[in-house]
């Protein structure tokens, strides 16, 4: 199990950062092809492919998907989480967030 100290480090984790940055671009660009998506998602997909906004959100999305995980999981584990469970994470957090 993840300590609260070593999921607050998290935060300083480059490439878990960078992963979550590059889903946030990947949903952003989802968002603006899409023509049925809210006002206020649209307005955060645009916004999002600024880079500092960019990692603004991905610290974000950090806090959302920690906020989920499994209590049981150690920061390996947490590591380790695939591209495609880190994706879906930002895309539920997206619209949630951003309705």
């Amino acid at each position: 199990m993840a300590t609260y100290e070593e999921l607050r480090n998290l935060f300083s984790d480059s490439p878990l950062r960078n992963r979550l940055e590059v889903a946030i671009l990947i949903k952003a660009r989802t968002v603006l092809e899409s023509p049925s998506e809210p006002l206020g998602r649209a307005e955060w997909a645009d916004a999002a492919l600024t880079p500092s906004v960019a990692a603004t959100e991905a610290k974000r999305m950090l806090s959302f998907l920690l906020g989920g995980i499994d209590d049981e999981m150690t920061i390996t584990e947490i590591l380790a989480i695939s591209d495609v469970y880190l994706q879906a994470a930002v895309d539920s957090a997206v619209d949630l967030l951003y309705p």
